[in-house]
């Protein structure tokens, strides 16, 4: 596993060891294996842990594989747990269920989740819950898909991270983007190399 600070680390231990228990109940009604249940859990745990890593809080770089995602849905029924995971992680990860629409960047953040996935936690993600759509991609991914990009974006501090971006988005928007991924304040620099995927 990646080193991260001291906020973090005590928002993944929280994510590690947060009562999912009701989620667990809701679960139970699809009849599934304690076992299946168990790795499911475990898998949304470490979707919730890429995500707050990344900072990916309005899903533009991670996508949940549909059964991580279902294991989501079930948490977000729960809305007092939610909440509650939210204020212990002081983030707020939003769910965007139109984030699905646009096919091809579904895709590419899943790729990259999957990839993202075996960097920070040093082994693949399952295949039976993360299914093939994680086919082993490079850390220096470049790939365009119609009407966006993946563009690389490297702070001040030397820290580079990945962003799907639609190609509507302002450079405003962009920039705002960034600082919210980064809290690091303002954004400050220069847009290079980018192409157009539409």
């Amino acid at each position: 596993m990646l080193i991260t600070n001291d906020e973090d680390t005590a928002r993944i231990n929280y994510i590690r060891d947060m009562d999912l228990s009701r989620t667990i109940e809701l679960l139970k009604q699809q009849s599934l294996s304690t076992d299946t249940m168990q790795k499911r859990i475990e898998e949304y745990r470490r979707f919730l842990i890429l995500k707050i890593y990344h900072r990916d809080l309005h899903a533009a770089i991670l996508s949940p594989s549909p059964l991580v995602d279902e294991i989501w849905h079930y948490h977000l029924l729960d809305t007092v747990s939610y909440m509650k995971m939210c204020e212990a992680i002081a983030m707020f990860v939003h769910h965007d269920p139109l984030g699905g629409q646009n096919d091809a960047a579904r895709k590419l953040r899943l790729k990259l989740t999957v990839s993202l996935y075996a960097e920070f936690f040093g082994e693949e993600a399952p295949d039976e819950v993360w299914g093939r759509g994680g086919e082993t991609m490079k850390h220096k991914l470049e790939a365009v898909y119609y009407g966006g990009f993946l563009v690389f974006v490297k702070t001040l501090t030397g820290k580079e991270f990945p962003l799907v971006v639609e190609s509507t988005l302002t450079v405003e928007q962009f920039k705002i983007m960034i600082w919210n991924w980064n809290s690091a304040g303002p954004v400050e620099g220069y847009l290079c190399g980018c192409a157009d995927g539409g």
